[in-house]
């Protein structure tokens, strides 16, 4: 019971007594009376929190179970009940109950994850799909953890949670992605095709006789033609590695030369602004890699041309970094052992460097590392974006250090596998095949 104080504070009391019978035949009673405040706080606490957890279970739709391997028996609480759309009386309690009320494309799935949860290879968490009595098919999210007694006996304590929702709403986003991705492709080739019809008669233009009015004229309409294009396909890319579609062929590329031909391009916009571009290659470099060369190209270019552009005195620097990654080589066909390399690409510059409140967002789409830097320098903010997704699409890594008013270096890493070299394969194919005559030979 209560009891008001003096002071208006309330308290919790417990008691106890014992009758006692006196030798008048009175009764008497021995008792202790206890302040029971502190556990009765504690007990509405500990109340509190379980109507907070069930309310939770209940709006997120979750049940929790139990299962014990040894008896096979399976516990589950009136929210896996509910969330599979079943009495307590429908349900054995057993494990074998659970399995046949999945999904027959998912049973394999879900029975694999819960046995390698329970061999120690991983935690139990798994998505899979449950057929209602009424043949309603729900997404299910499962997830739990293995629990030892003192006996060494395992056991799974874990919960299900109703995930159909969250499951159409990524099916909607998949569809409205690709849909986009449709959309940008087809409109895409659209503005390409007459775009590419500018640019080459604007080309033939200014190759023949006109004023210096008219050069002027088709220069401006030639440039803003090739700008536009460049545009288009930024946004292609972008929508493509935002869609996870960024396809990438691995052929036997020649490092060295990606890095030549880059560095020539480079020198050629820097010569514009009387900047000097610094080029240098390891003698270590492996002659062919594995690769896609023009992403490699486009991401490498992307950062040398951002490096050109927002620098106005100085230079610009462009090296390579190679080193062999030990005890990651392959085997190739003809079983002996691929070397894998790592390369790691460095742009360097002396520019007008990025500030250290824009530079957590840099590589986010349409981010500048200014407000102004669309007025002064033009661009979309898409080129790092783009570099972003191409390099982590190869498995690389890609980091940046700058300096606001200093300049910046941009680098990214890959790993790539060694191939051998074409005329290497060449001998080896005709030694082969040399080979092979000379046994039909012998067998004839």
């Amino acid at each position: 019971w209560r009891i008001i104080l003096g002071d208006g504070r309330i308290k919790w009391l417990h008691g106890r007594g014992v009758p006692v019978k006196e030798k008048d035949g009175s009764i008497t009673w021995d008792s202790l009376i206890l302040d029971n405040t502190n556990q009765r706080e504690l007990l509405n606490r500990v109340t509190a929190v379980n109507e907070k957890l069930s309310l939770a279970y209940e709006v997120a739709r979750m049940g929790l179970w139990e299962w014990d391997p040894q008896t096979g028996k399976l516990h589950w609480d009136e929210g896996m009940l509910q969330l599979y759309g079943i009495s307590r009386n429908e349900f054995s309690e057993y494990y074998t109950d659970w399995v046949r009320r999945i999904h027959p494309e998912d049973r394999a799935g879900a029975e694999e994850s819960v046995a390698r949860a329970m061999d120690g290879m991983q935690n139990y968490d798994h998505d899979f799909r449950v057929i209602l009595p009424d043949g309603e098919i729900r997404h299910v999210r499962g997830a739990a953890r293995v629990l030892k007694d003192e006996q060494g006996n395992l056991r799974l304590l874990g919960f299900n949670m109703d995930i159909t929702e969250r499951k159409s709403m990524e099916e909607r986003a998949l569809q409205a992605s690709a849909a986009k991705s449709i959309f940008l492709a087809n409109m895409s080739h659209e503005i390409r095709t007459p775009l590419n019809s500018i640019i080459g008669f604007t080309r033939l233009l200014l190759d023949s006789e006109l004023s210096s009015e008219q050069r002027e004229f088709m220069r401006n309409i030639h440039v803003s033609a090739r700008t536009l294009n460049e545009l288009v396909s930024d946004i292609l890319d972008f929508s493509r590695i935002e869609a996870g579609k960024l396809e990438l062929e691995y052929v036997p590329s020649s490092i060295l030369d990606i890095v030549e031909s880059s560095y020539v391009l480079a020198s050629y916009g820097a010569r514009n602004k009387n900047l000097k571009v610094e080029f240098s290659v390891p003698s270590e470099l492996p002659e062919l890699v594995y690769t896609d060369p023009l992403r490699l190209k486009q991401a490498l270019m992307n950062l040398l041309y951002n490096s050109i552009k927002f620098t106005t005195v100085g230079h610009v620097e462009l090296s390579v970094n190679c080193s062999e990654r030990i005890g990651q080589a392959h085997k190739a066909k003809d079983g002996t052992k691929e070397k894998t390399h790592r390369i790691t690409f460095n742009v360097k510059d002396t520019g007008i460097g990025i500030a250290q409140e824009k530079q957590e967002r840099l590589f986010d789409a349409f981010i500048q590392g200014d407000s102004t830097m669309t007025r002064n320098y033009g661009g979309t903010g898409l080129g790092l974006s783009i570099v972003k997704g191409i390099i982590e699409g190869m498995g690389g890594k890609l980091g940046f250090q700058s300096v606001h008013g200093e300049g910046s270096h941009f680098w990214f890493s890959i790993d790539v596998r060694e191939a051998p070299d074409a005329l290497e394969q060449l001998d080896q194919k005709e030694s082969a095949l040399a080979s092979a005559r000379e046994a039909a030979a012998r067998f004839l």
